[in-house]
């Protein structure tokens, strides 16, 4: 595998394959699989946008639904808000790279596991 754009087939087809160059349609197939594509959700460290998911008042309630969310594959955080009955925890998707990508995900998650009404908002600065 000293030749950009070979591979190696560990199928369980019987007899093993060689080192073989990737057809196109295969370089395409797995492009799509990999690179993340604009505004399909993309989050940098310089991102400034984000989604709220739901807020709720119970921490055990909100850190039960980051389990779920991370379990899911989501990179969901938790943001204590002070309120004048105690605090309201935010559970978020943040440093999402443009408004379109939060809008994409918001549209993606509405209805997933509790987040009825997603919302999207920007920063200043980093969240």
């Amino acid at each position: 595998m000293n030749q950009p754009l070979t591979f190696y087939d560990m199928s369980q087809q019987l007899p093993v394959k060689a080192v073989a160059p990737i057809p196109l349609e295969k370089i395409s197939k797995w492009a799509l699989e990999t690179d993340i594509l604009p505004h399909q959700g993309a989050a940098t460290q310089s991102g400034l946008w984000s989604v709220t998911l739901l807020s709720a008042s119970d921490a055990t309630q909100t850190l039960q639904a980051y389990d779920e969310w991370r379990n899911a594959g989501y990179d969901v955080s938790i943001k204590p808000i002070a309120t004048a009955n105690g605090h309201e925890y935010q559970l978020r998707i943040t440093h999402l790279s443009s408004r379109a990508d939060a809008l994409h995900i918001a549209k993606t998650v509405t209805g997933l596991m509790g987040s009825l009404k997603p919302t999207v908002s920007h920063s200043l600065r980093r969240p």
